[in-house]
This record gives structure tokens, sequence and C-alpha cells, in this order.
């Protein structure tokens, strides 16, 4: 039978004669001398003391002469049970199974119940004396324990109520007595409701029926009086003509007990507990059954689910890669999942029952006990709730690094500790490689950056003296014949997409190197527009194709870097340029958009795209089949202006349509202009400085290393009869003769032999004979980053190689103009 917690009530204070023997049987008769044989000899009180099966251990001389047995035919031969009558134990079962909510079977278990619970209970049994006589006497039972609390024995004391009853005979007539103790006896058994109690005769039919087995059953007394016991049974079991082996058994053993299926009177089914106990005579004949029977269906849902639950959870246990440990509130493990043996090298049985700090290093054990015990004592949490890195210690002594997890979980008062560990050691090796390699991308990277920037400063050079030549070449005098015309521009147009494709290049590798450095500022739309309008509308009338732009009532200004998105809209002007038809037209237009975002598109009339062609659009160097097209493309620019605009936290999308042109748009967040609005310079179109006798010749002092670089400049100077050149091949010299000369104007390089360009101008800076001069940077080093360090080192302008001779030319102009003429300039405007 299952065990269950009873709700029993507890007296205040126990039997004396109770009391005096909680120790047990062998301290209480183990002592020799007078006090045992006292007890042992007395013939005026009755002591027996049985083992926990109701064997009989101790029979004094009182309990001789009570029952008529001698100790040595009592002893180890007969149980409580066999000389007690059956039906009161029956009838007490009954009693306390209503009492208590339980199902407590007829015999030995009824008879100690109370007292296994340490519950005080003096009642009267009848006896059978060896004679076969029957005897009634008030009993009181105490359960002798171990020091352990484990039941060991059970001491009774017997009263012989033979007085008590003759007396009770003198004023009430037997006949009468007999029937009053029959009917309590019927009443009681008919009233119970919650346990079927049947009596059966030796065939195993049916003779009496309470309201217990009515409810349970759903027979009526006048149905089922005198029908076999096998009414009760399933069909499977009547086959297996299992009702017949009970009763054999309760026959032959004098107990049946089973748990199984039953059936009712309309059929349905229920989960029933049966406990059988055959009746015999003081001579030992068989005169049938008793029989309790309790509908234990829910109890058995209730179990079935808890199996359910537990064997849910024991199969995520199993399956769970985590090691889960349960300890106590000392820290005593009570359960060890399997990937806590896989992960600590213990089976079950090697940690349970001992502390969890035995799977940790001795330097962290004595820590952990301080955790626990002073987070019952204050609460403070520095592991409960929290997960934190640790170190394990395996069975055989190798440590390896933990990721710990503890909940708290209370079970009544008792507080359990679920801790969740993980080995970290794959991990840890795997961030280590990460961190290595991610060392190394970036060493990888710097290389590249080094590479390009390197590459661009060498590539950049040899095309300065090509670009710089030929644009001398095609504004001399006298004019170059048709033929060379058409092989200068052929050098000039192949010389400039080299320099787009460098510039491109070195702007998607700072990207994707995350060293793209951006200065966000409120940039006027209408002035990048018409600063775009101004660069393109030359080129685009050449092809005969009309550009119209928005105009502005009212300011509108948007957050970006000024010169990254005059990149960006050149770039998608020049593809509107390059792709649309023959005096085809581009509209520009600037709208407002939800979300304060303002939007710039770019509309052409080309040839539009396809929905795949679009999806291939910013791939870098796809040029979507232009490559054998006339016109030239390096397949990068459209990917470095999404990239860009993102980079200002925008958007760049695309609209097409086959046959009618395509739209393309950047979306940017809209602000407010700053509260300190620079005017611009705009650059004249060209020199139309003229000379006469009153104008003095100006110096150009050039600091170049490159003798071809020197030369184009030497050639440029050499057009205008107003200015003079000298030169210098390093910084030191530069300087030197900047302080002998005092030139009007100084051109720079960065990268001198020596003292380097930036050094150079902070000397001249600081010497109050050259402060004054304008210092102008003319380097092979484009990068932006670059050309905003050297503005802010305090260049006038900064000028990349190769030379536009059309901007220098503007640049030496604006510089030579007396300081109280000259307009403002603006760095970042060149």
């Amino acid at each position: 039978m299952q065990s269950r917690t009873l709700a029993v009530p507890v007296p205040a204070q126990e039997d004396a004669e109770t009391a005096a023997t909680n120790s047990g049987v062998n301290d209480f008769f183990g002592k020799r001398g007078v006090l045992r044989k006292a007890v042992l000899d007395n013939f005026h009180f009755s002591i027996i003391a049985t083992d926990e099966r109701g064997i009989i251990q101790v029979f004094n001389s009182g309990a001789e002469k009570m029952l008529g047995y001698s100790g040595e035919e009592a002893i180890d031969k007969i149980t409580l049970v066999g000389v007690l009558d059956s039906a009161e134990l029956i009838a007490r079962a009954a009693m306390l199974s209503e009492e208590y909510s339980t199902s407590i079977t007829p015999g030995f278990e009824a008879l100690v119940f109370k007292a296994d619970h340490e519950i005080t209970d003096i009642y009267d049994m009848t006896w059978f004396r060896k004679d076969g006589s029957r005897l009634s006497a008030t009993i009181s039972i105490t359960a002798l324990r171990t020091g352990q609390g484990s039941i060991s024995g059970y001491l009774l004391f017997l009263n012989d109520n033979t007085a008590r009853n003759v007396a009770k005979a003198k004023s009430v007539p037997a006949a009468e007595h007999r029937l009053d103790a029959q009917e309590n006896f019927q009443l009681m058994v008919e009233s119970v409701t919650d346990c079927a109690i049947i009596m059966l005769d030796e065939e195993g039919r049916v003779k009496t029926w309470n309201l217990g087995a009515q409810r349970i059953k759903g027979y009526e007394a006048a149905e089922i009086i005198g029908q076999p016991i096998s009414r009760f049974s399933i069909p499977e079991d009547v086959a297996a003509q299992k009702p017949e082996r009970s009763l054999r058994e309760a026959a032959s053993t004098g107990r049946f007990e089973d748990y199984g299926w039953r059936v009712r009177k309309d059929g349905t089914r229920f989960w029933g507990h049966t406990v059988i106990t055959a009746i015999r005579d003081s001579g030992g004949k068989l005169l049938g059954f008793a029989k309790l029977a309790r509908d234990m269906t829910e109890q058995k849902s209730a179990d079935d689910a808890l199996r359910e639950s537990e064997a849910r959870l024991r199969s995520i246990l199993d399956t769970v890669p985590d090691a889960i440990v349960i300890v106590d509130e000392q820290g005593v493990i009570e359960s060890f999942s399997p990937a806590a043996s896989r992960l600590f090298g213990y089976t079950p049985v090697q940690v349970t029952g001992r502390n969890v700090k035995m799977l940790m290093p001795p330097s962290d054990r004595d820590r952990h006990d301080g955790y626990l015990s002073r987070y019952l004592r204050t609460g403070e949490k520095r592991i409960i709730g929290t997960g934190r890195l640790v170190a394990g210690m395996r069975r055989d002594g190798s440590t390896f690094p933990v990721e710990l997890a503890v909940g708290e979980a209370q079970r009544g008062k008792r507080t359990s500790f679920t801790g969740f560990f993980r080995d970290m050691t794959e991990r840890q090796k795997v961030e280590a490689e990460l961190i290595e390699a991610r060392a190394t991308a970036e060493a990888a990277n710097k290389a590249k950056s080094e590479f390009l920037s390197s590459m661009s400063h060498e590539l950049r050079t040899p095309l300065n003296a090509i670009l710089g030549f030929a644009q001398l070449m095609a504004s001399d005098t006298p004019k170059p014949t048709s033929g060379q015309t058409t092989s200068i521009d052929q050098i000039l147009q192949a010389g400039w997409y080299l320099l787009t494709l460098i510039n491109e290049v070195l702007d998607l590798s700072l990207i994707e190197s995350g060293k793209l450095t951006l200065s966000p500022e409120p940039v006027s739309a209408a002035d990048i527009l018409s600063h775009c309008k101004s660069m393109m509308e030359p080129i685009a009338q050449k092809r005969g194709i009309e550009m119209t732009f928005p105009s502005f009532d009212t300011e509108c200004f948007v957050l970006a870097d000024r010169t990254r998105l005059r990149q960006v809209l050149v770039n998608l002007l020049s593809n509107a340029i390059k792709y649309n038809r023959p005096n085809g037209r581009i509209v520009v237009d600037c709208a407002a958009r939800p979300k304060g975002h303002v939007r710039l598109s770019v509309q052409d009339t080309g040839a539009g795209l396809t929905p795949e062609k679009i999806s291939q659009l910013f791939q870098p160097f796809n040029r979507l089949g232009q490559e054998a097209g006339t016109e030239q493309g390096t397949g990068i620019g459209l990917v470095v202006t999404k990239r860009l605009v993102e980079a200002m936290q925008g958007t760049v999308g695309v609209e097409s349509q086959v046959g009618s042109g395509t739209v393309f748009w950047v979306d940017l967040l809209e602000t407010v202009p700053s509260q300190v609005r620079t005017t611009h310079a705009n650059p004249r179109a060209g020199s139309t400085t003229h000379v006469n006798d009153k104008i003095p010749v100006r110096t150009v002092l050039y600091v170049e290393d490159n003798p071809a670089n020197l030369k184009l400049v030497e050639m440029l100077i050499s057009r205008r009869q107003d200015l003079r050149l000298l030169s210098a091949r390093t910084g030191d010299l530069g300087i030197e003769l900047a302080q002998t000369y005092r030139p009007d104007v100084i051109l720079m390089d960065i990268h001198l032999p020596g003292t380097n360009g930036v050094t150079a101008m902070t000397i001249l800076r600081q010497d109050p004979k050259t402060a004054h001069i304008p210092i102008i940077a003319l380097s092979a080093n484009a990068n932006p980053r670059d050309v905003e360090r050297g503005l802010a080192a305090g260049f006038l302008r900064y000028l990349t190689k190769p030379i536009n001779v059309d901007e220098l030319l503007e640049t030496l102009e604006l510089a030579l103009v007396p300081p109280t003429a000259a307009p403002p300039l603006n760095p970042k405007a060149a």
C-alpha cells in the first residue's frame, strides 16, 4: 500500500505507561535484576512485546495467566492478529479509514496504526484464549523505535475487563447486552461510505453490503446479496480466474491485497484497492472472508500524472546538455543529472549525500560554503539567481572553466538550489581563436589600407605627370592638330578614368574596414545641388542632355558630410548622363519625406533597368552588361554611393521601368542650420589677370622632390608673365628659400626627403618673417582623412594629384590676391 502523510491529532500528554516504554524493548527489559524479574513475573498486569511484524517477543506471567499460553508457546510462534477477533479488526480498519481518509488494511495495520503515528490510543478488543474462550481486554499499544527513529517493535499493556463486564451484566440482561453490541457494530459498518465493507461466505458470495459498497460499485444490497465476488471483476480477470485465486490466497495465507481495475454496475471501470481477510473460528475453521475495497481512481490519475511529469522531467534532465545538480540548504547533493556525470566523471551514487563543493577546486570550496550560509542568513545574492564563471573539478582532479547559474526553489519549509553547469572550455578556446583571428584580420586590414594608400600615392605621382602634361598640350600654343587633339583626349580620358578607379577603390576599402571618417553637419540642399549643377551641367550640355534642378522657396538642410554628399550626387548625375539617351533629360528634385527625412532624387530618360539588373545594382565591379559598351565605368561607384549614404544614416533606393528611365533617390535626415553660417567662395572660372607695367611679378615657391611634377608646374607658371617659380627638392631647403626670398605663395608637397611638408609648414608659420605667406598643399595623399588633417594643420588649401590645371590656377589666383581684397576662403569648398 502506498504511504501518505496523515493529518492526525497528537495528544498534549502521553499515557504514563506509553511514555515509560519509548526507549524500546531492549532498553526496557534489558536491565538484569529486580526490575526485570518484577515485570516478567508479575501476575497482576499483562505485558506483551512484539517485533515490527507483530510476532510476540516478550510474554510476561500476567499475559500467560490471562490468555492461557506459556511463554514458550507464544514467543516467536504467535502473532497478535492470530489471538484477536478478526471481525473487530475489520471494523477498526473501516473506522480508521473513514477517520483519516486513507486505506487501512484490516489486521495488524489497523491494530498499530495510531501507535505508528505516535497517537495515544486505549481501546477494547476481544482476545481468544488458548482454550478457545473469548476475553475482553483493554489494550494500550506503543511503538518502540531505534535511535534513528525507525520502528523496531511494539509494547502492549492488557487489562482484563471480565470484572467490569460482570458488573455491567448484573444491571443489563446478557441478551440485551449482546444485542446492543451487535447493533452498534452493524451500525458502524453500515455508516461507512468511503470504503466498501463486504462480508463473504466461504464460497466467496456476498453476505453483507454497506453504504460504501453501494456508493462505489453501484449495486443496491438486494441486487448483490448472494452474488459471487466475480461480479466486480473485469472480464479479463474473470477469464483468468483471478477472483478465485484471490480467495484461495486469502484462505491460505490469511490475507490477499491487490490493486487493479474493477467494474461497476453500469459497466464503467474504476481503479480499486482490495484487501481480503480470511475469517476463522477459534478452531481454525474457515467461516468466510471480509473484503475491504476503496475507489482509488482519482489517486491513480494523480499518481499517473505525477509519474508522467517525473518521467518528462527525467527525460529533460537526461537530454539537457547542461549539467544539473540539485542541493539542499547545506549544499548536500540530492540529484545529479546524466550530463553532470559526463561533465564531472562521477556517477550519481558517488556524489549523492555529499557536499557539492567536491566538484570545485580546493581553493574555491570554503567560499562556496560561505555563499550559501550568507544567502540563507542575509538574503545577499552572489551566485543565487545569477550566473558567473567559476572553476570546476572533475573526478580525475583536472580543473576547467564552468558557467554556473543557480536557481532557488521552496519545497514546503525546505529550500533547495538547482545549479546549471556549462563547460566553457571550448567556448573560451573559440573566443581566444576569434580574438586572434580578429587581431589577424585587423592587422591584414591595416596592411591592406596602408598598401592601398601607398599604391594610391605611387599611382598618382605618374598620373600627375600624364594628366598634367596632357592638359598643357591641350591648351598649348599653337593649338594641337586634329589628330593630336584626339590622342590627347584619349590620354586624358584614360587618365581621369584611372584616377576615378583609384579613388573609388580607396573609398570602398575605407568603408569596409570601418575607418571611414565623416563630419556630419547641416548641409544646405540648395547649395549642394547648385555646386553639383555647376560641375555637371557642362558635361551634360556636350551630350545634348537637358538638366532641371529644383528651386527653393524656403531653405532645406540635411544632416550629412558635405564632401561625401557631393560625391554621392555627382556619381548619380554622372551615371544619369552616361546612360541616358541622346538629347535626353535629367530631373533633379528635393522633397520632404515622412519621419523627418528629405529625398534628393535624380531621374533620367535612359533605357531603364529590368528587375534582375536592379537586384545586382550594388554589387562591386558588376556593370550590368555595360563592359562592352562605349561608356567607361568602374562598377564600384554605386557600391560606394550606397555605403556612404548608409554611413550618413540615410537610405538609397532605385525605381526603374524598361524604356522609360530610372530614378535613383537618397533619403537623409532633415535638420536645422547651425548657428554659425559660413560664406562659401565661388571659384572663378579661370585666370583673367593681365600683366602691365604697374603690377610686379609674384614669386611662387614649389617644394617637390619629383622631377616630373616640378617640370609640370614649371611649365604652367611659365605661361604666366606675372609669376616666377622657385623650387626646392627637400623640406629643409624649402624652409631656407622661404626665409630668404619670402615668396608670395608656397606650393608644398607632403612626402619630402628629410623634413616633411607638414613639419615645414609648421616651422614657417612659427617664423614671423614667413607666417603671413599662404601655403597650399599639393600632394598625392588623396585620402579624405589626409585632406582633413592637412587643413586642420594650417594649409590654406589642400590640392590632390594628379593636378587639375584649372583648379591649380584658380587657387593660385585666390592666394595671390592682397589680403584686404581676398574673399573668405572655405577650406572644405576646394
